[in-house]
């Protein structure tokens, strides 16, 4: 990228938070860029760092998790991404942090190996759960659907900074890529989204 990159940008891992009533609700745990304690002046490709929007979660959000969660394809990228994309997997499940059903590697293990989780029915988004169990089939659904939101999010995250920055979202996963590029190109995505969101594509 620094070869052929005229900017290269690194995104901020913003707060957000869902509300479930007027008193409940669960939410990411927001965290800078490393590359924000770096600066180089003298590199001729500018290295920028960009925050998206933080805090409850807006209505285009809503929008793209309930999409989401309805699509078979984002669903489906996401399992392959637990089970075999180690770089994605991290992001979003830390593998050392514990939780009440183990630690975030054993979490995904067992996601990663339900098969009936491509087709298993998933509960709406006010209703997921992020706890993290994993004991019984519903747990683990449970847990799926907290993933899905979560990057869900993360896409949404770098369709803004895209569109405000003009710069083209990229990921160092795989897994990420796919689903930027599935988000700029599916119709059921489109709908009721600014121009300027439709034209990110992948270099």
């Amino acid at each position: 990228m620094l070869l052929l990159a005229d900017e290269i940008g690194f995104m901020d891992w913003p707060s957000h938070g869902i509300e479930k009533g007027p008193r409940e609700g669960w939410g990411t745990i927001g965290m800078q860029t490393p590359m924000r304690g770096y600066k180089v002046d003298t590199s001729p490709v500018v290295l920028s760092t960009w925050a998206p929007p933080r805090g409850p979660i807006q209505s285009i959000y809503r929008q793209y998790i309930e999409s989401d969660l309805a699509s078979p394809a984002f669903r489906k990228i996401v399992l392959d991404g637990l089970r075999s994309d180690d770089a994605f997997s991290w992001k979003h499940l830390s593998p050392d942090q514990v939780h009440k059903s183990g630690t975030g590697a054993d979490i995904r293990r067992a996601m990663a190996g339900d098969p009936e989780l491509e087709a298993a029915g998933l509960p709406r988004m006010e209703d997921v759960d992020p706890s993290y169990k994993i004991a019984t089939g519903k747990d683990r659904i449970a847990s799926f659907a907290a993933i899905l939101v979560m990057v869900s999010m993360s896409i949404t995250d770098a369709t803004f900074v895209s569109e405000s920055t003009g710069l083209l979202p990229v990921s160092d996963d795989a897994t990420t890529c796919k689903l930027i590029a599935m988000r700029a190109a599916g119709e059921p995505y489109l709908a009721g989204i600014p121009a300027p969101a439709r034209r990110l594509v992948l270099p």
